[in-house]
């Protein structure tokens, strides 16, 4: 039981949760020219290539520190806290007196909607509604702000899997960067500009909201990397 338990959590954990984030993620990277070149730039030194005697290519990106690159964080990180939903759930065990008024009785829920954390103006600013690619890279939180982002829950249930769920993500981040080129399909009379795809909020179970619109693009190997083979080391 114990094991089909943790099954169907992973499960949606890996499908609701980390591919929605990596979309965002990747999307806010490509579609950004500035914040993509400093991708690149950030990302290119894991990257080594070697011609083995056989003529053949071997590309290989370290991700042993990927966590570290602060441009590439700070992209994931403002994915979860924009696109964040879902709420954090916790049962009261004892009757508790919030800020001298508020009673929460014993037994009782109480839900707290991530939104209302990560679109608060006093922790995050004034551009609080707008997309920052930086937010995350201008140092260590503090104040209010410090306890504001709820991009993998908190406390006791503070997510087990967010350092592997991370990896994962920089990594196929850095791997789309450095070998290909990704351009919007030319679609109608928009042509190949980038169209936001809307977010879905529809699903409250969801702790991060899936594009509403299919995104279609070209996916181009870079000129220098259409040979060879690649991996990462970990």
């Amino acid at each position: 039981m114990d094991k089909a338990r943790l099954d169907a959590v992973g499960g949606h954990a890996i499908l609701a949760n980390t591919l929605p984030t990596a979309f965002w993620t990747l999307y806010h990277i490509l579609s950004d020219p500035a914040i993509l070149q400093e991708v690149r730039d950030a990302v290119e030194p894991l990257l080594s290539s070697n011609k083995s005697a056989d003529g053949s290519w071997k590309h290989e990106i370290d991700i042993s520190k990927i966590r570290e690159v602060p441009i590439l964080k700070s992209v994931l990180y403002e994915a979860l806290r924009y696109y964040g939903s879902g709420t954090g759930t916790r049962m009261v065990v004892e009757d508790t007196l919030l800020d001298k008024q508020y009673m929460l009785k014993k037994g009782a829920f109480v839900f707290m909607p991530n939104r209302l954390y990560h679109f608060n103006s006093n922790a995050w600013g004034g551009d609080v509604d707008a997309f920052n690619a930086h937010r995350f890279s201008t140092g260590k939180p503090s104040g209010e702000r410090a306890g504001a982002f709820r991009g993998f829950g908190g406390g006791a249930n503070l997510c087990p899997g967010r350092l592997f769920a991370m990896n994962e993500i920089l990594a196929f981040c850095a791997m789309m960067v450095l070998r290909f080129d990704v351009r919007p399909s030319a679609v109608g009379k928009a042509g190949r500009k980038w169209l936001h795809p809307g977010a879905d909020g529809s699903n409250m179970s969801l702790l991060v909201n899936p594009p509403t619109r299919k995104l279609s693009v070209d996916v181009v190997e870079r000129q220098g990397r259409e040979a060879g083979a690649w991996s990462f080391r970990l």
